[in-house]
């Protein structure tokens, strides 16, 4: 997937910024060719029909292991791994607010505000969208310090147990 995304930076006008994690922990989530990767187009990595999760580099294994954990409780969660943010695919967006009735949660690792739910927002509100649940997963506006991942998503309230627990509340809404 990165090695697609570098490939297509090459013929983009103007700067481009790329955000890539260590790598050396990451889990491999798509195999060559499963998807058709284009920047400006976000990937569907698991499909629901009563939500949609947006996330974004190494919260997307999160999301799809509490869409498995709501699953059992009969909750289709659609999992959306919007990858580009600058440009963001409004289609996929808009496509995702019909199919799951208007109910957005977006977790990212990243602050709460001026990142991904951010973008999704501003898109919300250009389209004028109503939707009937919008939670936002992330970080607080503080310094997010210093550890593993998984406890500083704890740590934060945008952990496993807390994205479950988003899920939740925007299925009752």
């Amino acid at each position: 997937m990165v090695g697609e995304i570098i490939r297509q930076s090459m013929s983009m006008p103007g700067p481009l910024y790329i955000r890539l994690a260590v790598g050396k922990k990451d889990m491999v989530l798509y195999e060559p060719g499963q998807h058709d990767i284009r920047i400006g187009k976000g990937l569907i990595a698991r499909e629901g029909t009563d939500l949609t999760l947006f996330t974004h580099g190494t919260t997307v294994a999160q999301a799809l292991t509490a869409a498995e954990q709501v699953a059992e409780a009969g909750i289709s969660v659609r999992v959306v791994d919007m990858f580009t943010l600058k440009p963001i695919d409004e289609e996929l967006i808009l496509d995702s607010a019909e199919r799951t009735d208007g109910r957005f949660v977006v977790l990212e690792d990243h602050l709460a505000y001026g990142g991904l739910a951010s973008r999704i927002s501003d898109v919300i509100a250009d389209r004028r969208l109503h939707l009937t649940a919008f939670e936002r997963l992330g970080i607080p506006q503080v310094y997010a310090g210093f550890g593993e991942d998984e406890q500083l998503r704890d740590k934060h309230g945008y952990g496993l147990s807390a994205t479950v627990a988003a899920i939740r509340r925007a299925h009752a809404a």
